[in-house]
């Protein structure tokens, strides 16, 4: 019950309050103004009477202590949001939609992750994670050799040092390269020696400040944890950390072309990462939305846009001679008469741009047949028009190029968003838990066997790219959710033992399954989100693979493109493949189901 509000002034005063300097009535467990505007209320701990009792700052034991107390609360505490009212006055968005304000208004929920304490007085300064210096370069080395390779945006490693980037930047990084010194499970190890620190918990902390000034860096800590945050299935806290970055990167006009050249100090390392910056935001803002079917997303249809990156050699060797390109002369090639060569990260912008396309069609209420046939060109124009039709996909030392890997299998993904819900495929299946990167979806009319088609060749193409040798930890967290997609489809396919294609047809669909499953379970050991959807995944599979046997399954004259071999009548009606539910009784129902099955 809350408490009776008086009209005299309250000494105690919640975060969000207290961080915007408005008065606070003090009122618990919610004051009145988090009430209207719907906030997460937090009073902090009071701290009166510590000063007489707190020990020399530069006391080690105490701020283990301090680190060990945080590390054993609840992650209860929701982070105040910074409100932006309006744009600057200085000009800064010339040619930005008109909707700019809105986005740059809007207030994403922040990750629940940090501690219930005084996060004003809780900095990175006063804070030693306990890592020695071995420890923070092992963890360095192991984000670079990983994660970097499929989101360089950044320096490289041999100029790490010399960029002096602030500390908070420098623990998410310790924390990314922290979830590759994991064991198999959801559920990364800790370096031994390391004080029992908890870099997740200071990763929060560190993203949830307000007092530091909105920055560069600040936007490519946020890029890197979302990215993070996602891979370990924390779909939430990741999309609001995308689009805390993309307010920031906005505010501080990260998207013109001349912002990386008016920097104090003229670095053209540091040039090429702040392009780099901008792109990869957009990249990943595009994906996120995609995967959870928002039309919108807070970095898209912004102008005027900065210069692509250049190839990652050029910025491996600082070969930096060759002056950046624009997005109007990248998409101008297919009509130029010489043949320029564009970097990897080009291809993979291309294909974020299509996947928005994509999301402007699922905002409509039914989009017209040429509008999706016209998102249909450019999707299948995509390959035609990479340097020698793809091949370089694979480079001549037999090394993957990691970004044009994750161009191509994003521009599968965009071939299911479009097509998936308009295709005859089933909607509805067996079910156990809420599978993640497949929400939202729902089907669109008309169906058409020419959408399923599409669908199920992209699929294919994603288990194709699955087969390619390689060191599987060094692609991109969001290649778990690309695989997923690919999965959903061949057991969607494999159900309704698609085109009559019988006992042959049926076990193309299994090992197409077994292939994805087995590289989930490679990945689970570093993302939680492969390893939740391996458990899933496996019991839908099970389902459908042991209800019938590949020579049950042949086709008959009386066969359709629903006929299953699963009685999907016997299940919920509303059940489907991209919106699975998770309550206990569904779990129930499915094994239930499994097991008269079988």
């Amino acid at each position: 019950m809350r408490e009776k509000t008086v009209d005299a002034p309250s000494r105690l005063a919640c975060v969000q309050c207290r961080r915007r300097h408005l008065k606070c009535d003090g009122v618990t467990p919610t004051c009145q103004r988090c009430i209207e505007e719907g906030s997460d209320c937090v009073f902090a701990p009071s701290r009166r009477g510590l000063a007489r009792k707190r020990p020399a700052p530069d006391s080690s034991a105490v701020q283990a202590a301090e680190l060990g107390r945080m590390s054993m609360r609840k992650p209860d505490e929701t982070a105040p949001r910074s409100q932006i009212s309006s744009l600057s006055p200085s000009g800064s968005y010339n040619g930005a939609t008109s909707d700019l304000e809105t986005r740059l208004n809007f207030r994403p929920r922040m990750p629940e992750l940090a501690s219930n304490v005084n996060i004003a007085s809780t900095t990175m300064a006063t804070i030693n994670p306990g890592l020695s210096d071995a420890d923070k370069n092992k963890l360095i080395n192991s984000f670079y050799q990983r994660f970097y390779p499929a989101h360089p945006i950044i320096v490289p490693r041999a100029f790490f040092s010399s960029q002096h980037y602030p500390h908070y930047l420098e623990l998410v990084i310790c924390f990314i390269g922290q979830q590759y010194q994991s064991t198999p499970g959801p559920v990364p190890n800790q370096l031994p020696g390391s004080n029992a620190m908890n870099l997740h918990h200071l990763a929060s902390v560190a993203m949830l400040e307000s007092k530091d000034e909105d920055t560069v860096h600040r936007v490519q800590a946020l890029i890197f944890y979302s990215i993070a945050l996602h891979g370990r299935h924390q779909t939430k806290e990741a999309e609001s950390c995308v689009a805390r970055a993309a307010r920031i990167a906005l505010m501080v006009g990260l998207n013109r072309p001349d912002f990386a050249r008016d920097a104090p100090v003229q670095d053209l390392k540091r040039e090429e990462s702040i392009r780099r910056t901008w792109w990869e935001l957009y990249t990943i803002d595009a994906y996120i939305s995609a995967l959870h079917r928002k039309p919108m997303f807070t970095s898209s249809n912004i102008k005027p846009l900065p210069l692509l990156p250049c190839a990652q050699s050029d910025f491996e060797l600082y070969d930096l001679d060759v002056p950046p390109v624009s997005l109007n002369t990248f998409s101008g090639r297919v009509f130029a008469d010489e043949n320029v060569v564009f970097s990897s990260y080009c291809y993979r912008i291309e294909a974020a741009r299509i996947i928005e396309r994509v999301l402007s069609l699922s905002a409509l209420e039914s989009a017209e047949p040429d509008e999706i046939q016209n998102v249909d060109n450019a999707i299948a124009s995509w390959k035609f028009h990479l340097p020698n039709h793809g091949d370089t996909l694979i480079q001549s030392s037999g090394e993957v190029d990691p970004l044009l890997f994750q161009a191509h299998f994003m521009i599968h993904c965009a071939t299911i968003f479009l097509h998936f819900p308009r295709s005859e495929l089933p909607a509805t299946i067996p079910s156990t838990n809420d599978i993640a990167c497949a929400k939202g979806y729902r089907q669109l009319p008309p169906t058409s066997s020419h959408h399923t088609a599409k669908t199920i060749n992209a699929s294919k193409e994603i288990s194709n790219l699955a087969s390619i040798p390689g060191q599987l930890d060094q692609h991109s967290p969001f290649f778990s959710c690309g695989l997923i997609l690919s999965c959903i489809v061949q057991l969607a396919a494999a159900s309704t033992h698609l085109h009559s294609c019988g006992a042959r047809c049926f076990q193309q669909h299994r090992d197409r399954v077994v292939l994805i499953l087995g590289v989930l379970k490679c990945l689970g050991p570093t993302w939680a989100v492969a390893h939740n959807a391996v458990q899933q995944l496996r019991v839908v599979a099970n389902t459908i693979f042991t209800a019938d046997s590949p020579e049950e399954c042949a086709p008959t004259t009386n066969s359709s493109i629903h006929d299953s071999a699963l009685d999907l009548g016997e299940l919920p009606d509303s059940l489907s493949w991209f919106d699975l539910l998770a309550p206990g009784e569904l779990e129930e129902s499915l094994l239930a189901f499994s097991n008269t099955r079988t």
